[in-house]
């Protein structure tokens, strides 16, 4: 079971962000979320080629995670079977449509619902690559989604309790990510954003208390980039994009997608930090959640920023297994190792807590430095290098 700090974080930090705008935060996001099992797929759908997360959508949550990219398809397993929605992982290779359907759609309502229910957390759901496939012996043959399948979809995607929904003209005044947290979440009630991409029915979107993706005037009502509230940034794809594992780079390559995603967190995870700095992300997505490593590199950026827009960017951010850390031995014990440019082991007894007891964890710490603001990360029973 997770700890409050990581089921609760948005409630934990409310009151010091709860008075800013939604972009304030750095919501920690899942690529291909609902991509942890397979139900069936296609002849060369190979398990290993298309699972790219090993949790499921309510133990995501718990982990930390608030943002959801959910890719459904409409597919059936042979001629014989009726189409179900379910969480898809296609892609138009060289040798045709592969991939596979994983987590049924109303697996990941029940998962949503059920988390909601227990914590009064925002939770946003970003619906695209919606598609309809015929999967057969040889061939898929892929077409897009009908009316009457939207329509199904969105009567599903509405079963989500908590959905969160504004009576028009409000809706349509300001993006979504320019309210403050509390209009979401401050009156200790959880809620759920629907966004669905390239819907062709906007209006029953609304109807369904759904959103479409973009507003009339073709900005996001939720921008799923990394943008900041100090100034504009760079895509959150252009400044993490190698934490991500895309289908077409996998078939062909003996690796499985988990293998690839987690070799390449280990190579690019302890820079995430540093990196932020110059792009203070409002989304970070990866794949492969399995621990509050996310949960702990986007509560030290979010606090970055609020430093940042304060004028207090030197207060040192320090943040172990998704808590923030304000022990001020410990943050001592650390301003000594970064004064003598020495490392810092990362461990329970150093930081003075174990947040989460059976899980292994990570630190992330902000600092300024000479002018200049600095960011480190390392996992525990590792060391962060001041040098």
């Amino acid at each position: 079971m997770s700890p409050p700090h990581a089921a609760k974080w948005m409630q934990t930090h409310r009151a010091q962000f709860g008075k800013r705008p939604l972009s304030g935060l750095t919501l920690p996001g899942s690529h291909d979320a609902g991509t942890y099992q397979i139900k069936f797929g296609t002849s060369a759908a190979l398990e290993s080629h298309v699972i790219t997360q090993e949790r499921s959508i309510y133990d995501q949550l718990g982990l930390g995670v608030r943002r959801f990219d959910i890719r459904p398809t409409l597919a059936s397993e042979n001629d014989e079977t009726k189409p179900s929605w379910n969480s898809g992982h296609y892609s138009n290779t060289t040798i045709g449509w592969q991939g596979a359907s994983c987590t049924p759609i109303d697996d990941i309502v029940v998962d949503v619902n059920n988390f909601t229910s227990e914590n009064a957390e925002l939770i946003v759901l970003d619906v695209s690559h919606v598609q309809a496939f015929q999967i057969h012996t040889v061939i898929t043959d892929q077409r897009g989604a009908s009316e009457a399948d939207w329509l199904d979809l969105m009567e599903r995607l509405s079963k989500i309790e908590r959905l969160f929904t504004m009576d028009p003209p409000e809706r349509n005044k300001k993006a979504l990510q320019t309210y403050d947290v509390d209009t979401f979440i401050g009156n200790n009630k959880a809620a759920v954003i629907v966004l669905v991409e390239d819907c062709p029915y906007p209006d029953q979107l609304f109807a369904h208390r759904l959103w479409p993706k973009t507003m009339s005037n073709g900005q996001e009502f939720l921008d799923s980039s990394g943008t900041s509230i100090n100034r504009p940034q760079d895509t959150e794809d252009a400044i993490f994009a190698t934490l991500k594992t895309p289908l077409e780079s996998i078939f062909g390559n003996s690796s499985s997608a988990l293998s690839i995603a987690q070799k390449l967190q280990e190579e690019k995870f302890p820079d995430v930090l540093q990196k932020a700095i110059d792009g203070l992300p409002a989304n970070l997505a990866t794949d492969r959640i399995i621990n509050a490593d996310l949960l702990t590199f986007c509560i030290a950026i979010m606090y970055l920023k609020l430093n940042i827009a304060q004028g207090l960017d030197g207060n040192k951010i320090v943040v172990y297994g998704g808590a923030l850390i304000t022990d001020a031995k410990v943050h001592d014990r650390i301003q000594q190792a970064i004064d003598k440019g020495t490392s810092f082991e990362v461990s329970n007894d150093n930081l003075g807590t174990d947040p989460w007891p059976g899980l292994k964890k990570s630190c992330g710490v902000y600092y300024k430095q000479n002018g200049q603001i600095k960011g480190r990360w390392a996992p525990e029973f590792s060391a962060l290098l001041f040098s």
